[in-house]
């Protein structure tokens, strides 16, 4: 698979900016006066140690949680205001896979909120035509009237990921999206994305990092504070910096160049 680096231009508009943040639950610090930026069209990691406040970085980012201090500023806005310009992949979606719902209807999902179905109503057409090109965009255009619990893990994931797409959004924020896929969809996903990353800002979280050599263009380190990377400057030394401690690499030959997971 060849993965070409893209890069935001210099004087890319700002779309996060995040400014003294710092949050606890129950007491106990998850994060400490967190800085950092992400420019328009960049393709973002975020990586970092179990626990050290990854999901709870998104949440923030996506308006689920409000910070306790500092500021969040999404596309010039508050994360509240700018949600329906998000697209939202969470770690654990709350969606029972035996629910009997078909996979075009998870996929409209995405539509609720921005002028979609109310309880009762009907979908529009317009919402109907965005969740099919949701779904050609990851792949499963065919899959449309399939039960959604009759769908593989892999399968699964992108259906989700064509739920956030569905949204229209111009950033897009994944919580872990490989969990419990295997080798072959995994790779399908990078595919995906790789496709996305040209028109969309993209931040992913992920323990991988051999994730971040082919796709990403900076890597944002975050254990309880945060540091930004541009791609090239991670070092075995400043991963052991990133995770305080030894982090042990295992190659992903099918990934395409070399890279490694964090195995915690």
């Amino acid at each position: 698979m060849s993965l070409a680096h893209l890069q935001p231009s210099l004087d890319a508009p700002r779309v996060i900016e995040v400014t003294g943040l710092s949050f606890s639950y129950n007491g106990e610090t998850v994060l400490k006066d967190v800085e950092f930026t992400v420019a328009r069209n960049d393709f973002v990691a975020v990586v970092g140690p179990n626990g050290g406040g990854k999901s709870t970085l998104i949440k923030l980012l996506v308006g689920l949680l409000a910070p306790q201090k500092g500021q969040v500023r999404v596309l010039g806005q508050s994360p509240a205001k700018a949600r329906h310009r998000l697209g939202y992949l969470p770690q654990h979606p709350s969606l029972d896979r035996a629910f009997p719902i078909t996979v075009g209807e998870v996929v409209l999902m995405g539509r609720l909120g921005l002028g979609g179905r109310f309880w009762g109503g009907r979908w529009s057409r317009a919402d109907r035509r965005v969740a099919r090109e949701a779904l050609r965009t990851v792949g499963l255009e065919g899959l449309a009237g399939r039960s959604f619990a009759a769908l593989s893990g892999g399968q699964r994931q992108r259906v989700l990921l064509a739920r956030a797409l569905a949204t229209q959004p111009e950033i897009l924020l994944l919580d872990e999206p490989f969990a419990g896929v295997d080798p072959a969809a995994e790779e399908g996903i990078y595919e995906i994305l790789d496709r996305l990353r040209r028109d969309l800002t993209v931040l992913v979280v992920s323990h991988d990092l051999g994730f971040v050599s082919p796709l990403v263009g900076h890597v944002i380190c975050v254990n309880r504070t945060v540091a930004t990377h541009p791609t090239a400057e991670l070092t075995p030394e400043l991963i052991r910096q990133m995770y305080g401690r030894e982090v042990r690499l295992v190659r992903h030959d099918h990934k395409g160049p070399p890279g490694g997971c964090a195995c915690e």
